[in-house]
């Protein structure tokens, strides 16, 4: 007699395989042969087709399939925020004032600085003359002979002279430069007759100053005199040294402080090479 798991296991495999066995008389499942039993383990499970009778159901049919092979649309998940320090606050009405008069002092800084760097420049230039022809002498018998770079020197005015060509003669751009403080402006006129630029403006009665030295080492203050106060002929001609300063009053951008400019400083000693490079 064969045991029950004989008869079972043919029959499991043609349910998997979907394949109806005959029935013996005794109501057992027929044992199929070698060969049809590898097959129907080999074979894809099919489905039965509508009104054949498999001794399965549809659905048992459709349970006992292989894997399934269907491949599953990942979907995206929403970004991640980055945890981190909570945004910072607006600027403050106080804080935003602040601003506006530290930009408004950086910039008055930048304006007079510039203007120092040029002056220093063309003043450190006075009196080049390569040809020795191009500048105009002295006449006064305390100081007879000497080349006119400094042309007039008072404390808030300057003119001066220098041969950058050289052609042996002052009418080329920046070879006869005057600044001249007029009206709160500091203005420099280059060649005179021309039309003044103004370089910096907002400069208060007493901001901007000149004074002058010689060549000596240390260097002896020449102070002007006479009505209005200028320096001599003879003091021009013995300058070696300009000491400048310039104090610029912006507007306020804080409208509770109108009345308190910001104030704005820059200062430079100008050593004028032909005269005073021996002391260096």
């Amino acid at each position: 007699m064969r045991t029950r798991r004989q008869v079972f296991l043919p029959a499991v495999l043609a349910v998997l395989a979907g394949v109806a066995l005959p029935m013996s008389a005794s109501g057992q499942a027929a044992k199929p042969a070698a060969g049809a039993a590898a097959a129907a383990s080999a074979a894809p499970a099919t489905s039965a087709p509508t009104g054949t009778s498999t001794g399965v159901s549809a659905s048992s049919s459709a349970t006992t399939q292989g894997p399934s092979t269907s491949v599953e649309t990942p979907t995206s998940s929403p970004p991640k925020t980055k945890k981190g320090a909570p945004p910072s606050p607006p600027p403050t009405a106080a804080q935003l004032k602040a601003f506006a008069a530290q930009n408004t002092y950086s910039q008055s800084q930048t304006v007079t600085r510039t203007v120092i760097d040029l002056m220093s420049r063309e003043v450190r230039m006075a009196g080049y003359n390569p040809t020795d022809l191009a500048l105009t002498l002295t006449v006064d018998p305390a100081c007879p002979t000497v080349q006119e770079a400094v042309i007039q020197a008072t404390t808030t005015k300057v003119r001066i002279r220098q041969d950058l060509d050289p052609n042996r003669v002052i009418v080329g751009a920046g070879e006869d430069v005057t600044y001249e403080l007029v009206s709160g402006e500091l203005r420099r006129t280059d060649i005179p007759g021309t039309t003044p630029v103004v370089v910096v403006d907002h400069i208060p009665y007493s901001g901007l100053g000149f004074r002058y030295f010689n060549g000596g080492n240390p260097p002896v203050e020449l102070v002007p005199g006479g009505s209005p106060a200028a320096l001599t002929v003879c003091q021009r001609a013995a300058v070696g040294k300009v000491r400048v300063s310039i104090e610029a009053d912006i507007p306020n951008p804080n409208p509770k402080l109108a009345s308190t400019p910001v104030k704005s400083i820059a200062e430079s000693e100008i050593a004028i090479r032909s005269r005073s490079l021996a002391n260096f």
